[in-house]
């Protein structure tokens, strides 16, 4: 089974997809907490809820522009794979000697057939190289950017008194305060009071009550 073509674009493909994908969560989870005005570094993510966000970003927000780009790439991955399957068959194996034979007779030369495999060679370098190292890069500007926009829709809804937020008891406070809930970490909390964020340690929260208005 390991010396299989699928197994082995198998194995080549899903690490490049899951730090592709962590890649996204991570930008798009530090454009979100980053709009807000606060250091992304302060509220950690866990490794599943990195790759969470990057399904999200990913799918639902990040790349609704290239769309058509996602859909063409991961359907020639698609026929890689269908390719490798479909090569370790005998029979098609068999059809493919066929047809090969049948086309020898109109081969060209075996000079400018040397020339042609040698251009279609590079040509694969040089997409697989693009796919490789620009389209992360694309895919962490875009997902950061589109971290950013979520958390401005949230700002903007949280103004209108809409969506949601939370009424927040804490020490020191003497009446509960309306904010949004940006994020928390192991130690803090950060919260949207409207025109500022504001941070309080774990022992600082007595309570905190959420709510949600449609409109």
């Amino acid at each position: 089974m390991s010396d299989s073509p699928f197994f082995r674009i198998l194995i080549a493909i899903v690490p490049i997809m899951t730090a592709t994908l962590y890649l996204a969560g991570l930008t798009y989870y530090e454009g979100f907490v980053g709009g807000y005005g606060v250091d992304p570094s302060l509220f950690s993510l866990a490794s599943d809820t990195t790759l969470l966000y990057g399904f999200f970003s990913l799918g639902a927000i990040g790349l609704q522009p290239f769309n058509n780009i996602i859909l063409i790439v991961l359907s020639l991955l698609l026929l890689i794979v269908l390719t490798a399957i479909l090569s370790s068959d005998a029979r098609v194996k068999a059809i493919q000697t066929k047809v090969a034979s049948r086309l020898e007779r109109h081969m060209p030369s075996k000079e400018v057939s040397g020339i042609l495999d040698k251009g279609s060679t590079s040509y694969l370098y040089i997409a697989g190289t693009f796919l490789l190292v620009f389209l992360p890069f694309f895919i962490a500007v875009l997902s950061y950017q589109s971290g950013e926009k979520y958390a401005n829709l949230n700002k903007d809804n949280f103004k209108n008194q809409t969506g949601k937020w939370v009424m927040l008891h804490s020490i020191g406070s003497i009446t509960p305060i309306r904010g949004q809930q940006i994020a928390c970490g192991k130690t803090h909390c950060a919260f949207w009071l409207g025109s500022e964020a504001l941070i309080l340690a774990h022992d600082r929260v007595e309570k905190v009550t959420a709510h949600v208005q449609t409109e």
